[in-house]
């Protein structure tokens, strides 16, 4: 769907998380890099816009219906229940800490009455910059970047890529984007990406095949995962393959702190003497812990307020109403399934939904990366626009406010 087939609304909103995307890459070796500018103010200002525009869609939407109210209902409580209880345990900064939980509904906002998600599920030029940025970033990084900074530099916006390329039928696009994923040396994503897929292909099945391609397929994955993990155990340096190894449990470099870049010491170090009541209702916003299992020796006892893995951050913030709200948002990208759209563009916006959530195990993007959020609540959203049109084409440039004269 092309960009001029948008609302002028839709069109600025594609075009601010486009170059959001287009420049995650080049903005984290930057980071890495140690530039001033990205370490300290370019991704909180990323933050700020993302917030100014969602209380603008907001205002412009009073009118428009409210995509997945339950979801809205389950955020204010979440907010409000954290806040009351950083109060009520005096934690260091409650306002301060709400930081790492706002962004859900932020997102929220900015996706009422919106249908800018289409863009992003069929856009083939899109996801083709995209892997230019990427391409261009790494012949930056191996010509003189690599070696001073951290080897995992990868970003999640190279991962959709490669899901809309495999959904679409462009299968060396696809490999190409492995490629790279695995040259910017995040397991994670190269991870999450193989569970997505496993994700797409098993919604094909009924549920009687839903279980004989899982047994099959587990055990087939098990033991080309058993014959690859033994062929690396000599694998050495800061190569991607290296260090698998410290997940590997039959190499001599296995170290489980280590291997999960220190979210495990972060696990134990927060988790350690919490009463179940604690456990129940959460640690409320503004929770410090001393992380004393670092994986490297600098970082130990560190004073860290979240932890490297969505889940537990919401759990351990808002005990059981953190972990309700979780499961709900891992729910909604399933959601795909009832979009008045052709089927490769469910399968997207699925795929995109799925492994944001997958990927979400491995890192708290669910408070860092504002379009992953936008790929999990998006199909529920766009849902809701669909909806209340007038009628319901299979790709329609009719958004929902140019139909009921919003903005």
């Amino acid at each position: 769907m092309r960009l001029q087939e948008f609302s002028l609304i839709n069109r600025a909103l594609i075009l601010f998380i486009g170059m959001v995307m287009i420049l995650s890459f080049p903005t984290t070796l930057l980071r890495l890099a140690s530039v001033d500018f990205f370490v300290e103010y370019y991704f909180d200002l990323v933050f700020a816009a993302f917030v100014g525009l969602a209380l603008l869609n907001l205002v412009l939407t009073l009118k428009a219906p409210l995509p997945e109210r339950f979801l809205a209902v389950l955020l204010l409580s979440f907010i409000l229940l954290i806040f009351a209880i950083g109060v009520l345990r005096s934690t260091d900064d409650p306002i301060g800490g709400l930081r790492y939980f706002v962004l859900p509904l932020v997102v929220y906002f900015l996706l009422i009455g919106r249908n800018f998600l289409l863009f992003f599920i069929t856009s083939k030029r899109f996801w083709a910059i995209i892997m230019i940025s990427h391409a261009l970033g790494l012949a930056v990084y191996f010509s003189g970047l690599m070696g001073p900074i951290y080897p995992g530099i990868g970003v999640q916006s190279i991962a959709y890529a490669s899901i809309f390329f495999i959904v679409n039928g462009h299968p060396i696009l696809f490999l190409i984007s492995l490629v790279m994923i695995f040259f910017e040396g995040k397991r994670s994503i190269l991870f999450s990406i193989l569970v997505t897929l496993a994700f797409l292909k098993l919604v094909k099945f009924s549920v009687a095949g839903r279980l004989l391609y899982s047994i099959v397929a587990g055990i087939l994955a098990s033991l080309l995962l058993i014959v690859f993990l033994y062929s690396i155990t000599d694998a050495e340096g800061s190569t991607t393959l290296a260090r698998i190894n410290y997940i590997n449990p039959f190499s001599d470099q296995f170290d489980l702190y280590l291997g999960s870049s220190g979210r495990f010491g972060e696990l134990v170090s927060f988790w350690e003497g919490k009463s179940f009541l604690e456990v129940l209702f959460g640690a409320g916003s503004g929770f410090k812990y001393q992380w004393d299992l670092g994986f490297a020796s600098e970082q130990s006892g560190e004073i860290k307020g979240y932890l490297h893995m969505s889940i537990a951050n919401y759990l351990a913030v808002g005990g059981i109403l953190g972990l309700a709200l979780f499961v709900y948002l891992a729910i909604l990208p399933f959601k795909a399934s009832r979009l008045k759209l052709p089927p490769k563009a469910q399968m997207t916006a699925f795929g995109f939904g799925i492994f944001s959530i997958v990927q979400s195990f491995f890192g708290f993007n669910l408070a860092t990366d504002a379009t992953s959020l936008i790929f999990i609540i998006g199909p529920a959203a766009l849902l809701s626009v669909q909806g209340y049109r007038r009628y319901s084409p299979q790709i329609s440039d009719t958004s929902l406010e140019t139909k009921r004269s919003i903005a």
